[in-house]
């Protein structure tokens, strides 16, 4: 398995990807200028004095800190301009949390009349579990509110993130099975001792770690970008996921940090897929450039349905379902919460997508090593020299 990583890391193609992916990703995250550069500088400034507090217990200190700024802060001119911006989109921040604990508490109260008229099975253990998870208090943590939301909308409907993370894993796991073939090594490794399936079965698991390195380096690059460019404070990653506006009705209770390690998680599945169609396609494919073209274009496909099916309601329900490359939008699963009908109870959509794509990935796996073994059954074996024949 360690030989099969290294293997991987040792292509000059992946470096080059790689290196040109970071370019982009850095690219695209500072594409805007650093307009109100002082306004940034106020925030971190303020970062130790306020991210780590809730908004109940920074509202008196706020609303005596605009005080004492006097009403001079209001020209643009002023040197306490800056500071009063940022001041004001805290007290923005507190207001809108205001508003949504009240909508949480009128939430809580629908669901209980609800469940109480509910006329099925499925419909009383569903809204009971509802109220499971969104009866609780949450903590919200005083952020600059804008900047916060416009982040992760950043990173929520940027689509190059995707494509760039695809290209990525495709580029890696291309040259996994092909590179034998390219090199005339597969006649050594096919009469040896230790037999095909071994040797598929650590190829694959080369390319898990592969990919789990990839994922988690690549999302944490991704995210460190943006915090800084949005000149975020990383003390906000304990901050609950539901501080952000579209993920307000979120009813799991996750961390900014939880959030990103799931994002992580994903993408290894994701990967995973990537890994099982590229074994599948390299059964038939001997040339890492022919791996890349056709693993890339399949993998792709569920991505331009999207796309194509963004109005669709119904295609994209399908889609969501099916999970596959859309488990990295996170979005679709956790901006509220949605269940799934399975024999009548209730099971949670992402759990479902996940389990799907597992699936999925499982049998195109069975079917390439499948193929992989029986491929390379009847190959001749390499000729050898003896002393008996000299």
């Amino acid at each position: 398995m360690k030989f099969e990583f290294k293997k991987l890391l040792s292509h000059k193609e992946l470096w080059i990807v790689l290196a040109l992916s970071l370019i982009a990703l850095l690219l695209l995250t500072f594409r805007y200028d650093f307009a109100g550069f002082s306004v940034l500088k106020v925030t971190w400034q303020k970062q130790p004095h306020y991210y780590s507090m809730t908004y109940q217990e920074a509202e008196p200190i706020l609303q005596k800190e605009l005080a004492q700024l006097g009403p001079e802060a209001q020209n643009e001119s002023s040197p306490k301009f800056a500071e009063a911006t940022v001041l004001k989109d805290f007290q923005f921040c507190i207001n809108e949390y205001k508003q949504q604990e009240d909508k949480m508490r009128e939430l809580v109260i629908q669901m209980n009349k609800d469940l109480q008229e509910a006329q099925t099975d499925f419909a009383r253990r569903d809204l009971s579990h509802a109220l499971k998870l969104y009866n609780r208090a949450y903590h919200y943590r005083v952020c600059p509110y804008n900047r916060f939301l416009f982040a992760f909308l950043h990173m929520e409907y940027g689509d190059y993130l995707h494509w760039l993370y695809l290209l990525l894993i495709v580029t890696l796991l291309s040259p996994l099975f092909s590179a034998e073939y390219e090199t005339g090594m597969y006649q050594i490794l096919f009469s040896s001792k230790k037999g095909k399936k071994a040797l598929f079965r650590k190829k694959i698991l080369g390319g898990v770690l592969g990919v789990s390195a990839a994922a988690f380096i690549y999302t944490l690059i991704a995210y460190t970008a943006l915090w800084i460019h949005r000149g975020l404070s990383f003390q906000l990653w304990a901050a609950p996921i539901q501080c952000i506006d579209q993920y307000r009705y979120c009813p799991y209770a996750l961390t900014v940090a939880e959030f990103i390690l799931l994002t992580v998680l994903m993408r290894i599945l994701i990967g995973c897929f990537v890994l099982a169609i590229i074994a599948l396609v390299s059964c038939f494919c001997k040339k890492s450039l022919a791996v890349f073209a056709v693993s890339g274009g399949a993998a792709a496909i569920p991505m331009l349905l999207a796309k194509l099916l963004e109005h669709n309601a119904e295609g994209m329900t399908v889609l969501k379902r099916l999970g596959l490359m859309r488990l990295s939008y996170l979005r679709d699963y956790l901006m509220r919460y949605e269940t799934v009908n399975v024999c009548g109870y209730p099971v949670s959509q992402m759990m479902l997508s996940v389990l799907c794509t597992v699936f999925l990935t499982a049998f195109v796996l069975v079917t390439a090593n499948i193929f992989y073994t029986h491929n390379n059954t009847h190959r001749k074996p390499v000729k050898t020299c003896s002393a008996s024949q000299t």
